[in-house]
């Protein structure tokens, strides 16, 4: 029974006063609405206790959540700083070996570059002395041929005889004893 419908019931009334059926019958009405009342109350108070605890349970979740994605948030923070720095890293290094790389290979090239210009000498000095010796033998070859020939140097080997005079000749250009 809602409060308008009461303030609008009307009760007759009977000789001693209100008619007594009609005022148990609304007794009864009343108290039938009070006990809805109360077990509607009753209802409703354990569904709010359990929507209180929904929404705590709710709400400790939603801060366990908050948490986890601040947290989550930090780990990847620190894994991409950690990558960077990884990275960095590894770059460094690369450039590093590069530069070392480089280093020796242009260490390489100067030795080598230096082997060939002491080789480039020692084929021009090579040269020369070859030169040299090959003009002295032909100086002596001219020489040998200009020589009278004496009658004891004919009598030994012909060739013998060349090779003692160009041994001669040679100890004594090069002042060998």
């Amino acid at each position: 029974m809602k409060p308008l419908e009461l303030a609008n019931r009307t009760i007759p009334r009977s000789l001693f006063g209100y008619n007594r059926v009609r005022v148990d019958g609304l007794m009864q009405d009343l108290s039938d609405a009070l006990a809805r009342m109360t077990e509607e109350k009753v209802t409703l108070s354990i569904l709010l206790r359990e929507m209180e605890h929904r929404l705590e349970d709710g709400l400790k979740r939603e801060a366990l959540l908050k948490e986890n994605l601040i947290a989550s948030n930090r780990v990847g923070d620190n894994i991409r700083e950690a990558a960077y720095k990884e990275a960095q890293l590894i770059q460094d290094t690369a450039r590093l070996k590069a530069k070392t790389v480089l280093q020796s290979a242009h260490d390489r090239l100067a030795r080598i570059v230096e082997e060939a210009a002491q080789a480039k000498k020692n084929t021009v000095l090579f040269e020369m002395q070859l030169r040299a010796i090959i003009g002295d033998h032909l100086r002596l070859l001219d020489m040998n041929r200009s020589e009278p020939v004496s009658p004891e140097t004919t009598a030994r080997n012909p060739s013998e005889t060349a090779h003692a005079q160009t041994s001669d000749t040679v100890n004594t250009k090069f002042g060998a004893t």
